[in-house]
């Protein structure tokens, strides 16, 4: 069922959505299409020769159809788009007209107003422009192209996605959510003698409904690749902030890499020159890493921008060498006059602040430190839907993108000892990069065919089923900023082993969610692992720890803490 909408839908949706707003029993609406199919696949079109045969007609239609989007836009009451599969034409201005719009995965979006040569009302193509920016909207129009899950969250079409079986619980939960704080907060507000506001509309609303009163517009600028195998725990940390301000009820949009040559460094040189002609639109601009260099001298008065660093380049090119080590080098030359145009720069951890400091020059007022983010209601659900494997060898997991400053040679060259010592261990090694040949390499002149598994890049849900299978997680990283795979792992409640360098202590606690050791230390490595493996009661009690100590990190803790972060 496409749920394709007639001009007499149209005028109900209008008079229920009336309706409802004056039910004072009725705290919040959702508007979803028949079955989970289609949200909508938009107007029928079937109708257009009959009611829209002429002037008059045409003009009756189109007042049917703004008087729909108007009532879903004015009212005073939260307002959910449920969406399931397609969601076009006509269909998404009844989504864009709610104030948020959660969606099953596989979803699909689009306006295919070009293709069919239908003008838009201009209130619907400024509610697209306010919720993904002035370029997306272009790119939508013009193309009439299909938009992806994924890309609609990226970009801020959509402000949660979820598998089709968890959308109408998470929907209604929320709003039962959002109802029962509203409540505390109307109480508070009566004994404070304050009005409540609904969360960021400028019309009068219901002062049950809680929020903060003035939503921040926020677009983040990454020509890092936005997906887990290509952007690692860049990506994913920046995918999980977007998140994390979604749900705080702010809007949070990325402007990500589209045009991709093969050489990174052009790459980015490329992206950034294009901000410059196609300028953010936002309350805050947050340039992560290097981006944002060329459009941050030129940005307009009024206009806050931060700088995150993710990885510090200029301590990352240390471990480097060659060509590598010299394209870095020009990065971080960018990276440093990005920080330097920042009124704040936002880093992951203390030694990522002492080396901004160090090596850019950034005054240690204008530093702040927010963690990085794990969503743990999401690797809950992998981790629970994840089949166990059965019964076998003692098996370590490690998860990273082969670059030399992660050390995988020291963590191979401790398996060589380890299986000496525990017959049967396991070595999974999960990731790919440039030392992915050298590496294999190594393995095979240690002689370790049958210990050590290279896995390659893997789903995230694939990876979900690694980490419930390992007993101990071991990265012998030596520069981390952050460490985003460590806190992945101690979700999946996994002691761990790890080199006591960079930022790696700030976030694993030695002797408490895993043992730390020296970096560059095959043998302590080697007696570390044995020590976990061979000790059930030590694997659990770490495991607790790390389970405990990630609540830390969740999405909207780490994005309320960013919020308070920026300038």
């Amino acid at each position: 069922m496409r749920n394709a909408i007639s001009y007499a839908m149209w005028v109900e949706i209008a008079r229920l959505t009336e309706g409802l707003v004056k039910d004072d029993s009725v705290r919040g609406i959702v508007y979803r299409g028949a079955g989970t199919v289609a949200f909508a696949s938009g107007a029928d079109i079937s109708e257009f020769q009959e009611q829209r045969k002429d002037a008059e007609s045409s003009q009756r239609y189109g007042e049917a159809t703004a008087a729909a989007y108007a009532a879903i836009r004015e009212c005073p009451k939260p307002t959910v788009a449920m969406i399931y599969g397609f969601c076009m034409g006509g269909a998404m201005g009844i989504a864009m007209g709610c104030d948020l719009r959660f969606a099953a995965e596989g979803s699909k979006y689009g306006i295919p107003a070009a293709k069919l040569s239908i003008v838009y009302p201009t209130d619907a193509i400024g509610q697209l422009v306010d919720l993904v920016g002035p370029a997306y909207a272009k790119d939508i129009l013009f193309s009439a192209r299909t938009v992806g899950d994924r890309e609609a969250l990226a970009i801020g079409l959509i402000q949660r996605l979820v598998p089709e079986s968890d959308l109408e619980r998470t929907t209604y939960d929320y709003l039962k959510a959002v109802r029962a704080a509203a409540r505390a907060v109307a109480r508070g507000g009566r004994e404070r003698g304050l009005q409540g506001g609904h969360a960021g509309l400028s019309r009068k609303a219901p002062a049950e409904v809680p929020g903060p009163l003035s939503p921040v517009r926020l677009e983040f600028l990454s020509s890092t690749p936005p997906s887990p195998t290509e952007g690692s725990g860049t990506w994913v940390a920046i995918d999980g902030l977007l998140r994390g301000l979604r749900h705080l009820g702010h809007v949070a949009r990325l402007r990500p890499i589209t045009a991709r040559s093969g050489v990174h460094t052009f790459d980015r040189w490329r992206y950034n020159r294009a901000i410059v002609s196609d300028p953010p639109d936002a309350d805050v601009v947050v340039g992560v890493d290097l981006d944002g260099y060329q459009w941050a001298p030129r940005r307009p008065r009024g206009v806050r921008y931060a700088v995150m660093l993710k990885g510090i380049i200029a301590d990352e090119l240390r471990n480097e060498r060659g060509l590598v080590r010299a394209l870095l080098t020009l990065q971080a030359r960018w990276e440093r006059a990005n920080v330097h145009l920042a009124e704040r720069v936002i880093v992951p951890s203390r030694y990522s602040a002492d080396v901004a400091h160090e090596v850019y020059g950034a005054p240690r007022e204008r530093i702040a430190t927010v963690p990085e983010p794990v969503d743990l209601a999401e690797w809950r659900r992998r981790f629970a839907e994840a089949p166990r494997r059965e019964p076998g060898p003692p098996t370590v997991l490690s998860v990273a993108r082969m670059y030399p400053r992660k050390r995988l040679d020291v963590l191979l060259r401790a398996a060589a000892r380890l299986c000496a010592r525990i017959p049967g261990v396991r070595v999974r090694i999960v990731g790919e990069g440039p030392e992915s040949v050298r590496l294999r390499g190594l393995a095979a002149s240690l002689g370790l065919e049958g210990v050590v598994t290279f896995l390659g890049e893997i789903s995230r849900s694939a990876l979900a089923v690694e980490y419930v299978g390992a007993d101990c997680f071991c990265l012998p990283t030596v520069q981390e900023g952050f460490g985003l795979v460590f806190a992945e792992a101690m979700a999946a409640g996994l002691p761990i082993v790890a080199c006591r360098a960079a930022a790696v202590p700030e976030v694993v606690e030695d002797g408490r969610t895993g043992l730390l050791v020296r970096p560059n230390d095959p043998e302590e490595l080697a007696r570390a692992m044995e020590r976990v493996l061979t000790n059930a009661g030590l694997r659990a009690e770490l495991g607790g720890a790390g389970r405990r100590r990630v609540e830390a990190f969740d999405l909207d803790r780490v994005a309320a803490r960013l919020l308070e972060a920026l300038p």
